[in-house]
């Protein structure tokens, strides 16, 4: 398993879910980015217990980075999954039942080999120690999840 970080899904949702930069169109280099992610066909699994950000999330991924994308509401749930061969685990840190912080230690048990990265709207500094045991936080101007996307792809940032 990757560490792949730790972001703040309130960010990806309005920066990223609803349209890119502040036109609201993909400049030259965003839609090379999306291209070289799309390229590699990515399998997903999202796990978040809010089901309106978990749809526009999911509708996002496979729309612009032509992904393969299973979702969860639970932790318990995905890790019923954990025998496909992911890509890439975007896994929300607070949920009913099983934290996302949970989820990533016994994915991390099983020794799964997909880029794992935990997302929250509630980042504080009692949230991101406890977190920094399965990842690690990045606030960049480029959204952390195309990050982890193009990395998972095999690319670099471009």
């Amino acid at each position: 398993m990757t560490h792949a970080g730790l972001f703040d899904a309130a960010d990806v949702a309005i920066r990223w879910c609803e349209g890119v930069g502040s036109s609201g169109t993909a400049t030259e280099k965003e839609l090379a980015v999306r291209q070289r992610i799309a390229e590699r066909h990515l399998r997903i699994l999202l796990v978040d217990d809010i089901s309106n950000f978990r749809a526009a999330l999911c509708a996002r991924l496979v729309r612009d980075y032509e992904a393969s994308v299973d979702d969860d509401d639970c932790g318990e749930d995905a890790l019923k999954r954990a025998y496909v061969e992911y890509d890439v685990v975007f896994i929300d840190v607070l949920m009913p039942g099983m934290s996302g912080i949970e989820v990533c230690k016994e994915l991390q048990r099983r020794q799964i080999t997909a880029k794992i990265a935990l997302m929250s709207t509630h980042l504080d500094n009692a949230l991101a120690a406890e977190a920094n045991d399965v990842a690690f936080y990045d606030k960049t101007s480029i959204p952390m999840l195309e990050k982890i996307l193009l990395d998972a792809a095999g690319g670099n940032s471009a």
